[in-house]
């Protein structure tokens, strides 16, 4: 791992051991993978989907909410406007409510705070919608859906948990790439070809049709070196939450 917090995303195998880490059922082994994580969006997600913050051991819990505290700022700028939009529509809705508590309209006052939780309830529905992509590649399946046509393909390297995702909303098989198969459940022949080292991603990549690959933000410049080295090309159309994807098709 080249040191504790020293992944860096470019060995997807180590950094995937250390995401299924996070539900050993060791507490120390849990609590010690949490500061090897590097401090990216995707390493939240795996956080949150391991449970770390209701874990039974508080050691564990404590170490879940320091690794949040590192959370990208970028993440928490784009709900800087709702959080100002709550706080307001909460000030406004306290003094509002005490200025008729005070002229004996109580009723009216209840009727302004709900009016105010309201907006705070809207607030948090777009928040929710603002963080599922990092947490979900529904909307990158979507996506993709319709520019795919008959022959296209999608490559995958990230997390399975996230693939899983993927797997749900995109409507046809998609490979992963530098991603071994688990050796416990039995794979037959055309689904093992589905698991792609990068070799064999680039023999795809140079396939007359289109070809996407979703990759995590961070390993967007090891692809970038790696595709112009060969192609001469780099081709980003799209980005969900902390995933990129690339087209082979200009």
């Amino acid at each position: 791992l080249r040191g504790l917090g020293a992944l860096d995303g470019a060995n997807v195998p180590a950094a995937d051991a250390v995401v299924a880490a996070l539900k050993h059922k060791s507490p120390a082994v849990r609590r010690n993978a949490v500061p090897v994580l590097p401090r990216t969006a995707n390493s939240v997600n795996a956080i949150l989907q391991a449970d770390m913050l209701t874990d039974t051991d508080g050691h564990v819990r404590l170490a879940g909410l320091l690794a949040l505290a590192d959370m990208p700022a970028s993440v928490w700028l784009q709900f800087r406007p709702l959080l100002v939009i709550t706080a307001i529509a909460l000030l406004v809705g306290a003094l509002a409510a005490v200025y008729l508590l005070r002229r004996g309209r109580e009723k009216i006052a209840l009727v302004g705070l709900a009016c105010g939780l309201i907006v705070v309830g809207l607030c948090m529905v777009s928040g929710i919608a603002r963080i599922a992509p990092f947490f979900s590649l529904a909307d990158a399946a979507r996506f993709l859906n319709g520019r795919l046509g008959t022959n296209g393909q999608v490559l995958f390297e990230g997390s399975p948990g996230v693939a899983s995702s993927l797997g749900f909303y995109l409507e046809r098989k998609f490979a992963m790439v530098n991603q071994e198969p688990d050796p416990r459940i039995p794979l037959t022949a055309e689904q093992r070809n589905l698991f792609l080292d990068e070799k064999a991603a680039l023999e795809h990549w140079r396939v007359p049709r289109p070809v996407f690959l979703i990759i995590e933000q961070d390993r967007v410049t090891y692809w970038r070196e790696l595709l112009t080295q060969h192609f001469h090309v780099y081709h980003q159309v799209a980005s969900f939450g902390t995933y990129i994807i690339l087209s082979n098709q200009l």
